[in-house]
């Protein structure tokens, strides 16, 4: 499910271009001024986009903008967005709710912001607030304070319910822009969105012929294409992996029904063979697009390093969603491993423990060690976020990777991890695997904040496998 989880920015990418349209164009170094979006006769406004996949309606995005009353009863501005997603995964319904607000004081300066989103038992929770000139941070997930930060004002576009706020002095036939955001929780960063217009066309939407300008938008590795009216009033815009959003109707709320369609389809890559018993698989020899891939299970050494381990220290790191600094994860990462200190053991004791307490269970969700901990269930992303925290903790260095792995008849996309004992060696606590079957084909390395790079990939994954045993 991790590739789903990126998707939701991107669908407040399209509805935030729908909702917010000012003028002059925002580059990472300029003052943020909300003036030219709210400063006009009639600021007030709303959208609704329908969310569809395989032409069956998962959810909707609405998004609006109104008034809102401070203490002393000036009247600033709210910015509203709510994200609702229904889906299932291997029979089991999933589904994503995001809902975010800022606040605009009578200046028209950035006051505060709040976003979540939450699935199932986990959920994540960004509130920013203005200090002069700067925007105070906090970071909860699961209800608990994972991260404080402060932010220069000027500088700072809160993701999420606005991602982004961005500016089209115009749109035209070659117009080519590019703007930036802020992703508050740390997982993209700052980073530029690229916008091109192509030459416009005619589409039809509720019967009605329109005049829209084609926009292709690139964020990292994802593409979207959005058409746009001359006005910038969005009818439809067509996300990664079949996605599709529409411009329609508010009243279709109440009629919508969620029939949770099963995605698990985008998750996975056909297979030209049939592997009976891939656990057991040694050597794998595939085309991977243009690329030749040969995969040997790995050989790992009789022992390891006595942990804490001095090199590769870059990955022993806390981060927002790896909190191996914490009481509970130090804690626990004790309890397991008792007096062991071979780090290579201690791995084994950390995966297996992991492997048999930790529930499988799809999420759609953005996992924190310390809720996995809490809530002790996952899929994949869940079970190596959390052994990494846990091996990180002890001092033994351990990074993420994403790649494919064969399952069921299957390529799925998959999380695994490595660990430097003395040298690095691959570990997957999803399957109880030192060293993984040789199924198990990276694609990107690094944290979670590095995982959106796996977007470039889906969809677009040929695989042929030419040799396994």
């Amino acid at each position: 499910m991790k590739v789903l989880r990126f998707i939701i920015f991107f669908i407040w990418l399209v509805v935030m271009l729908a909702l917010l349209k000012k003028e002059g164009i925002l580059f990472f170094s300029q003052p943020i001024s909300y003036y030219d979006i709210l400063g006009k006769k009639d600021p007030y406004r709303e959208e609704y986009l329908g969310l569809y996949m395989n032409d069956k309606k998962i959810g909707f995005s609405k998004s609006y903008i109104d008034a809102w009353t401070l203490e002393d009863d000036r009247v600033g501005f709210r910015i509203s967005n709510e994200t609702r997603a229904f889906v299932s995964s291997l029979d089991i319904p999933l589904s994503v709710n995001i809902v975010g607000d800022i606040y605009i004081d009578d200046k028209y300066k950035l006051d505060s912001f709040e976003w979540k989103i939450s699935s199932g038992m986990y959920s994540i929770e960004a509130k920013g607030e203005r200090k002069e000139e700067k925007i105070e941070v906090c970071i909860y997930s699961g209800g608990n304070l994972i991260k404080k930060e402060s932010f220069d004002a000027y500088d700072f576009i809160p993701g999420g319910e606005i991602f982004p706020l961005f500016s089209l002095p115009s749109i035209k036939e070659g117009a080519r822009y590019t703007i930036g955001s802020w992703d508050p929780f740390g997982i993209l960063g700052k980073e530029r969105i690229v916008l091109k217009v192509h030459k416009a066309t005619t589409v039809t939407h509720n019967e009605e012929l329109f005049d829209v300008y084609p926009i292709e938008v690139t964020y990292q590795s994802i593409k979207a294409n959005i058409y746009a009216t001359k006005e910038g009033k969005i009818l439809k815009a067509e996300l990664p992996y079949g996605w599709v959003a529409i411009a329609e109707d508010k009243r279709k709320e109440r009629e919508f029904k969620p029939e949770f369609p099963d995605i698990s389809i985008i998750a996975s890559i056909p297979s030209n063979v049939t592997i009976e018993e891939p656990r057991k698989i040694e050597y794998i020899k595939a085309k991977l697009n243009d690329d030749i891939v040969e995969i040997k299970k790995e050989i790992i050494p009789k022992n390891g390093k006595n942990f804490p381990i001095k090199e590769e220290t870059e990955w022993l790191e806390e981060n927002l969603f790896v909190q191996s600094n914490s009481k509970e994860i130090k804690e626990k990462a004790c309890a397991i491993v008792g007096e062991e200190k071979d780090s290579l053991k201690v791995s084994i004791l950390i995966m297996e423990w992991i492997y048999k307490n930790i529930r499988k269970k799809p999420s759609f969700s953005i996992p924190s060690a310390l809720e996995v901990l809490k809530n002790m269930s996952g899929d994949c992303n869940e079970h190596s976020v959390l052994f990494t925290a846990l091996t990180r903790s002890l001092g033994i260095p351990t990074k993420m990777v994403a790649g494919i792995a064969y399952q069921d008849g299957k390529f799925y996309y998959h999380n695994w991890c490595k660990v430097f004992i003395g040298e690095w060696v691959s570990i997957d606590p999803t399957f109880n695997q030192l060293p993984p079957d040789a199924t198990h084909i990276p694609l990107i390395e690094g944290d979670i904040d590095k995982q959106i790079g796996l977007l470039g990939y889906v969809g677009d994954v040929k695989l042929e496998v030419f040799e396994y045993h």
